[in-house]
C-alpha cells in the first residue's frame, strides 16, 4: 500500500516519525509536538523549486492539500475541490459547503502564508516544512529572501508593514525601497484617512532602509495627497533635500481642490522651502492659491534669512533687521 519516498521527498522526510508512512503522491506528515501540530507539510511538483502548497491532516482523519498557484483545496479522501483565498496577512479562507468562508488553523495559514510570498516573490530556496512557534501569524519572508521592485505593487499598508518587518535593515536595494515609498504615496492619496500610518511606514523605511524622497515624493504628499503629516515624513528622509526653485505645479490638476486645509498649508510649507507655483499655464485660477503664495514669502525670507546666520554667525543682528525692512516685511 505504501512506497519508499523518492527524490521529491528529500527534505521533508528529515524529523518523520519512523512509524509516519508515505502516502503514494502526497507529502506525508511530520510528527506532532507540544507546541505547535507538525501535521503541516510542503507540497512540491517534481522540476519545481518553489512549493506549490501545504498538505495538512485533522485529527479527525481528514486530509487536505491546498494549491497556492490554483487557490484551490482538495480533500484527500474524496477529491472534492474548495476554492481557497487570502483575506489578510495572518488569515486563510476555504469555502464552505452551501456558502461562506471557514478559517484554517493558525499553523496551516503560516505555512500557506511563506509559501504564497515564495510564490509572489520568486525565491528559488527551500523552505522549511516546520513553522515557527515564535514567529506564527507573521507573513515574514523567508530567510534570504529580498522582496522585488513589482512585488509592492497592490499591496495594502498593513500588508506592506507585515512585509517589511520580516526584512533585515539596510537589506533592501534602492528601487524595491522607492517603489515602496511610491506604493505609500499612491495609498494615501487613494485613502485619506491612511495618511498616518503611510507616514509612519515611510519614516520606518527612512530610518531602516535608507529611503531618502525627492521632489517628486514632496510633491506627490504636499500637493496631490494634502498630508502634512505624511510630508514631514518625506522631509524628515532627505534633510538636506533641495526644493529650491522646483515648481509646485509641474503639469495641470484638475482635480486638486486648494480649499482643503491640508492642501493649503502643505503648499504654503512648500513655498516656505524655496519652490516655486509654477508656470500661469498649469496654476488653476484661484485667488486663494495667489493669497497661500503671499502669506508664504515672509516664511521664506525668515528662512534664508536663518541659513545665513547658521553660516555666518558672526553678522550683528541688525543685518537682518535692515535686509527684511528691504524686502517690506515686518520682523
Amino acid at each position: 500500500l505504501f512506497r519508499s519516498p523518492g527524490p521529491w521527498c528529500h527534505g521533508i522526510t528529515a524529523g518523520l516519525h519512523p512509524a509516519s508512512p508515505v502516502m503514494p503522491g502526497r507529502r506525508c506528515q511530520e510528527k506532532a509536538d507540544d507546541d505547535q501540530s507538525s501535521r503541516v507539510t510542503l507540497v512540491r511538483r517534481d522540476g519545481v523549486e518553489i512549493p506549490v502548497g501545504v498538505f495538512y491532516a485533522e485529527m479527525s482523519g481528514d486530509s487536505y492539500e491546498i494549491d497556492i498557484t490554483r487557490m484551490e483545496q482538495t480533500h484527500v479522501e474524496s477529491g472534492r475541490v474548495r476554492k481557497v483565498r487570502l483575506d489578510k496577512p495572518d488569515t486563510w479562507r476555504f469555502s464552505k459547503p452551501g456558502g461562506g468562508w471557514g478559517t484554517y488553523p493558525r499553523d496551516v495559514s503560516v505555512e500557506l502564508n511563506r509559501v504564497f510570498l515564495a510564490q509572489k516573490y520568486g525565491i528559488h530556496k527551500d523552505l522549511n516544512a516546520g513553522g515557527d512557534a515564535d514567529n506564527a501569524g507573521s507573513p515574514t519572508l523567508p530567510a534570504g529572501m529580498q522582496p522585488a521592485a513589482s512585488g509592492f505593487k497592490g499591496q495594502t499598508i498593513a500588508s506592506m508593514t507585515e512585509l517589511l518587518s520580516g526584512v533585515a535593515a539596510r537589506s533592501l536595494p534602492v528601487e524595491s525601497v522607492l517603489a515602496a515609498c511610491n506604493q505609500l504615496l499612491s495609498l494615501a492619496e487613494a485613502q485619506p484617512a491612511q495618511c498616518g500610518a503611510a507616514a509612519t511606514l515611510l519614516s520606518t523605511l527612512a530610518l531602516q532602509q535608507g529611503l531618502a524622497c525627492d521632489v517628486v515624493h514632496a510633491r506627490h504628499a504636499g500637493l496631490v495627497v494634502g498630508s502634512m503629516r505624511l510630508l514631514r515624513a518625506v522631509f524628515a528622509s532627505a534633510p538636506e533635500l533641495r526644493l529650491v526653485g522646483e515648481d509646485i505645479f509641474d503639469r495641470r490638476y484638475p482635480k486638486l481642490r486648494i480649499q482643503d486645509e491640508g492642501r493649503k498649508n502643505c503648499i504654503r510649507c512648500l513655498l516656505a522651502r524655496g519652490m516655486v507655483l509654477g508656470a500661469n499655464d498649469r496654476l488653476p485660477q484661484s485667488k486663494l492659491l495667489r493669497k497661500i503664495e503671499t502669506d508664504a514669502e515672509p516664511m521664506w525670507a525668515e528662512k534664508c534669512l536663518d541659513s545665513m546666520m547658521d553660516i555666518c554667525p558672526q553678522l550683528p543682528d541688525t543685518v537682518r533687521s535692515r535686509v527684511l525692512a528691504w524686502l517690506g516685511l515686518a520682523e
